[in-house]
């Protein structure tokens, strides 16, 4: 599998400016009414990586089939001899048997987010990868999430989704499901702490560490 880690671009002081301006409307009722700059407090900042998973897959099969070929003949005609073989008329036309060898070949590709659901590919976060993705995932520690799914688990979704043999097929040439790609992405992610004095409640903001912003998928 792969490993792709995403460079920070926004540092710990910005996300910290951007909650203190922001941290009021996380708390406003029906959208409208928010509390006092005072009454809430930004109690921690917290660097995590959350991960996500990206595959591509074929299925390629060769195949054969069977296939009837309607051919239209003249009223006159009382039968045809296609390789020493008599086909009568019926109506107007003969029905010619023959098998066909046919190759098809289908692409998937699937990307999973820290909880093993499916996802707009569209959405997966774009950032500058770290020169050596597998020394920063070391230094880690806990701040990396690590993903629910599986490798083998990735696999079984891919296959069931498009390893399925066509219903005219009669005799299997060759046939092959592959991989072609496997990668976890790890995005980083500030998770700003917010309590509410005098109610006492409690959000985590989440802020990506690229955009700056209030990270949603």
């Amino acid at each position: 599998m792969r490993t792709v880690v995403h460079r920070v671009a926004v540092d710990e002081m910005s996300v910290r400016n951007f909650i203190e301006k922001e941290k009021t409307g996380f708390y406003a009722r029906l959208g409208v009414f928010k509390p006092k700059p005072e009454e809430v407090v930004c109690e921690a900042v917290t660097l995590t990586y959350e991960p996500y998973v990206t595959a591509k897959a074929n299925y390629t099969i060769d195949y054969y089939r069977k296939k009837v070929y309607p051919i239209r003949v003249e009223a006159t005609v009382k039968e045809v001899i296609i390789f020493d073989k008599t086909l009568p008329p019926s109506g107007s036309q003969i029905s010619l048997e023959a098998k066909e060898r046919v190759t098809t070949s289908v692409p998937a590709y699937i990307c999973l987010d820290k909880n093993g659901k499916e996802i707009d590919p569209k959405k997966l976060p774009a950032g500058v990868e770290e020169l050596d993705s597998q020394r920063v995932l070391r230094d880690l520690g806990s701040r990396l999430r690590s993903p629910a799914t599986t490798t083998d688990s990735i696999v079984s979704i891919m296959r069931s989704r498009i390893a399925k043999r066509p219903q005219d097929m009669e005799r299997i040439v060759d046939e092959l499901f592959e991989v072609t790609e496997l990668s976890a992405i790890y995005t980083p992610i500030y998770e700003a702490r917010l309590r509410h004095l005098k109610s006492g409640v409690i959000k985590v903001v989440p802020v990506s560490g690229i955009t700056g912003k209030v990270y949603s998928v």
